[in-house]
């Protein structure tokens, strides 16, 4: 007990000294409320280019800059799928090896993310995880050196530490993603979900307008 009344007046004493750095000794200027309830927002929302990433989508896959700089030797890589531990793993590679894959674009000696169309890698993770094509997913990456192979170094993308965010209709039609492959409850969520983005635009729209004209 002494121990949370020890850290209550801590934290008190924190917002006294942060409230008169802001130039208010005002205890009115000071918010107190309950916060337990309020929603937690994921790293995974968050992705940087600092960020060792993988977007996968039901025709593509794309890793983020910080992944291809992270391989600098090379621009070529081998993927491969870890079914036990569901992970896509990077391994970095030579342009000749007969499976090796270009994963990004030099461009005045600058390396860019290049997008790897196709489904094979889709179509191997998207059952794997269960995953619905009304979404793409990001997921994060991390170090790993392989034992059997001399420690070879690779990237591990922990797909179990994914985010999921909605395709458009106009994404999933390029994707070519049907409706009948998306199950009736997603479907129906995922339209509603963009019938109130639209709502949202048009209000947005329409607020514009009218202070233009005003």
């Amino acid at each position: 007990m002494s121990e949370e009344l020890s850290k209550k007046e801590r934290n008190l004493t924190m917002i006294k000294l942060l409230n008169e750095k802001r130039g208010s000794t005002d205890p009115d200027d000071v918010i107190f409320a309950n916060i337990g309830g309020s929603e937690l927002i994921s790293k995974l929302l968050l992705f940087s280019i600092k960020d060792l990433a993988v977007t996968i989508r039901p025709n593509a896959i794309q890793f983020s800059t910080s992944s291809i700089n992270f391989f600098s030797h090379t621009n070529y890589i081998d993927m491969h799928v870890d079914k036990d531990n569901k992970w896509l793993i990077v391994v970095a590679h030579d342009r000749d090896a007969i499976d090796s894959q270009r994963w990004c674009t030099v461009k005045e000696g600058k390396r860019e993310s290049k997008k790897l169309s196709g489904r094979d890698v889709p179509n191997r993770i998207y059952p794997l995880m269960n995953w619905s094509k009304a979404f793409y997913y990001k997921a994060f990456g991390y170090l790993g050196a392989a034992e059997d192979e001399d420690y070879e170094p690779f990237l591990a993308y922990k797909l179990i530490d994914y985010r999921g965010i909605a395709l458009s209709a106009s994404a999933r039609k390029a994707a070519g993603v049907k409706d009948s492959d998306i199950d009736e409850e997603t479907l129906s969520k995922v339209k509603e979900f963009e019938w109130q983005e639209e709502k949202k635009r048009k209000e947005v729209k329409r607020k514009n307008k009218i202070k233009n004209i005003t």
